[in-house]
């Protein structure tokens, strides 16, 4: 993994990946991620823990 990447990166191949294996994201969780997106994709850590958080919780059911 490049030294470049950011927490936001990662986590945005997180939702790619999920999507890659047929995970179905729920909408209200894409649209969290997306407004991180809207913010220039610099979202501070807290805001991306909790989407991250959100995404294991969703897949590990």
């Amino acid at each position: 993994m490049a030294a470049w990447t950011t927490d936001y990166l990662l986590l945005e191949e997180e939702f790619i990946q999920r999507k890659d294996e047929g995970v179905v994201v729920p909408q209200a969780l894409q649209s969290r991620f997306d407004a991180l997106k809207a913010d220039d994709g610099s979202g501070t850590n807290s805001d991306l823990g909790t989407v991250y958080a959100k995404v294991r919780r969703n897949i590990c059911r």
